[in-house]
């Protein structure tokens, strides 16, 4: 299918998915809610929440904000693809962050 669909082309698996969950009477082509995170996808709203944030207490900074959301827009596929991402953005805080976060613990 790929030489076919080109990049664009659906999975094996999507595929395979997709003909379980018609043959089960799923009619819906839409995604269902479902449990977990939802992604976030920077937008002017987002940034205008941010902004509230920073306005409603001034000791937050855009620094400690993106400890939150270190991956801006980035999708991952799965977790397989995400575990380099963090690692990096683990090795890369200073030792404070981790002083700091392990003291928030004891209290």
């Amino acid at each position: 299918m790929p030489s076919v669909y080109g990049e664009m082309c659906l999975s094996n698996t999507a595929v395979y998915n997709w003909v379980k969950k018609f043959s089960q009477c799923h009619s819906k082509i839409v995604d269902e809610d479902r449990s977990g995170h939802p992604v976030l996808i920077p937008t002017k709203s987002t940034e205008q929440q941010v902004e509230e944030l920073i306005q409603a207490d001034r000791r937050e900074t855009i620094d400690s904000n993106a400890m939150k959301q270190p991956f801006g827009s980035k999708q991952f596929a799965d977790d397989d693809d995400v575990q380099p991402e963090v690692l990096l953005w683990i090795t890369q805080q200073p030792k404070e962050f981790y002083t700091a976060g392990i003291g928030a613990l004891i209290k």
